[in-house]
Protein backbone atom coordinates (compact mmCIF):
# COMPACT_ATOMS: atom_id res chain seq x y z
CA UNK A 1 0.00 0.00 0.00
CA UNK A 2 1.18 3.52 -0.78
CA UNK A 3 1.74 5.92 2.06
CA UNK A 4 1.55 9.70 2.06
CA UNK A 5 5.21 10.05 1.13
CA UNK A 6 4.79 7.77 -1.91
CA UNK A 7 1.77 9.75 -3.07
CA UNK A 8 3.71 13.00 -2.69
CA UNK A 9 6.57 11.64 -4.81
CA UNK A 10 4.12 10.48 -7.50
CA UNK A 11 2.49 13.90 -7.48
CA UNK A 12 5.89 15.59 -7.92
CA UNK A 13 6.83 13.26 -10.76
CA UNK A 14 3.51 13.94 -12.54
CA UNK A 15 3.87 17.72 -12.05
CA UNK A 16 7.47 17.62 -13.31
CA UNK A 17 6.40 15.56 -16.35
CA UNK A 18 3.53 17.94 -16.99
CA UNK A 19 5.90 20.94 -16.90
CA UNK A 20 8.31 19.26 -19.34
CA UNK A 21 5.51 18.22 -21.70
CA UNK A 22 3.96 21.70 -21.55
CA UNK A 23 7.36 23.28 -22.18
CA UNK A 24 8.00 20.92 -25.10
CA UNK A 25 4.58 21.64 -26.59
CA UNK A 26 5.06 25.39 -26.27
CA UNK A 27 8.51 25.12 -27.80
CA UNK A 28 7.25 22.96 -30.67
CA UNK A 29 4.32 25.27 -31.35
CA UNK A 30 6.62 28.31 -31.29
CA UNK A 31 9.03 26.59 -33.68
CA UNK A 32 6.17 25.63 -36.01
CA UNK A 33 4.81 29.19 -35.99
CA UNK A 34 8.25 30.60 -36.69
CA UNK A 35 9.21 28.12 -39.41
CA UNK A 36 5.87 27.39 -41.07
CA UNK A 37 3.20 29.97 -40.37
CA UNK A 38 5.12 33.28 -40.35
CA UNK A 39 6.81 32.67 -43.74
CA UNK A 40 3.45 31.79 -45.27
CA UNK A 41 1.85 34.91 -43.77
CA UNK A 42 4.71 37.02 -45.17
CA UNK A 43 4.19 35.42 -48.58
CA UNK A 44 0.43 36.11 -48.39
CA UNK A 45 1.09 39.71 -47.42
CA UNK A 46 3.37 40.12 -50.44
CA UNK A 47 0.73 38.58 -52.70
CA UNK A 48 -1.94 40.92 -51.33
CA UNK A 49 0.34 43.92 -51.89
CA UNK A 50 0.94 42.73 -55.46
CA UNK A 51 -2.79 42.31 -56.08
CA UNK A 52 -3.51 45.74 -54.58
CA UNK A 53 -0.96 47.21 -56.96
CA UNK A 54 -2.85 45.78 -59.90
CA UNK A 55 -6.28 46.93 -58.76
CA UNK A 56 -7.88 50.00 -60.30
CA UNK A 57 -9.50 52.80 -58.38
CA UNK A 58 -13.21 53.47 -58.52
CA UNK A 59 -12.59 56.81 -60.25
CA UNK A 60 -10.46 55.19 -62.97
CA UNK A 61 -13.05 52.45 -63.43
CA UNK A 62 -15.99 54.86 -63.73
CA UNK A 63 -14.05 57.15 -66.08
CA UNK A 64 -13.12 54.17 -68.28
CA UNK A 65 -16.73 52.95 -68.38
CA UNK A 66 -17.95 56.47 -69.21
CA UNK A 67 -15.43 56.72 -72.06
CA UNK A 68 -16.41 53.34 -73.47
CA UNK A 69 -20.12 54.14 -73.20
CA UNK A 70 -19.56 57.49 -74.88
CA UNK A 71 -17.69 55.81 -77.76
CA UNK A 72 -20.43 53.19 -78.07
CA UNK A 73 -23.16 55.86 -78.03
CA UNK A 74 -21.36 57.95 -80.69
CA UNK A 75 -20.95 54.89 -82.95
CA UNK A 76 -24.60 54.00 -82.48
CA UNK A 77 -25.63 57.59 -83.16
CA UNK A 78 -23.54 57.68 -86.37
CA UNK A 79 -25.10 54.42 -87.56
CA UNK A 80 -28.59 55.63 -86.74
CA UNK A 81 -27.94 58.98 -88.42
CA UNK A 82 -26.56 57.24 -91.51
CA UNK A 83 -29.59 54.96 -91.76
CA UNK A 84 -31.91 57.91 -91.11
CA UNK A 85 -30.31 59.88 -93.96
CA UNK A 86 -30.49 56.83 -96.26
CA UNK A 87 -34.17 56.41 -95.43
CA UNK A 88 -34.89 60.10 -96.11
CA UNK A 89 -32.97 59.96 -99.39
CA UNK A 90 -35.02 56.92 -100.40
CA UNK A 91 -38.24 58.81 -99.62
CA UNK A 92 -37.04 61.76 -101.75
CA UNK A 93 -36.18 59.35 -104.60
CA UNK A 94 -39.65 57.78 -104.39
CA UNK A 95 -41.29 61.24 -104.42
CA UNK A 96 -39.14 62.22 -107.40
CA UNK A 97 -39.81 59.01 -109.36
CA UNK A 98 -43.52 59.20 -108.67
CA UNK A 99 -43.45 62.87 -109.72
CA UNK A 100 -45.25 63.81 -106.50
CA UNK A 101 -42.89 66.67 -105.59
CA UNK A 102 -41.53 69.43 -107.79
CA UNK A 103 -37.83 70.12 -108.31
CA UNK A 104 -37.87 72.98 -105.81
CA UNK A 105 -39.61 70.86 -103.19
CA UNK A 106 -37.09 68.06 -103.71
CA UNK A 107 -34.18 70.50 -103.38
CA UNK A 108 -35.66 71.86 -100.16
CA UNK A 109 -36.07 68.34 -98.77
CA UNK A 110 -32.50 67.49 -99.72
CA UNK A 111 -31.20 70.61 -98.02
CA UNK A 112 -33.09 69.66 -94.85
CA UNK A 113 -31.24 66.34 -94.59
CA UNK A 114 -27.90 67.87 -95.58
CA UNK A 115 -27.53 66.27 -99.00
Amino acid sequence: MLDQNDLQQIKEIVQDSEKRVTSNIISAVGEMVEQQILPRLDHLEQEVDHIKGQMVTKTYFTDKIADEFSDFYNRLKREWFSKDVQWKQRVITILQNAKIASGEDLQELKSLIGV
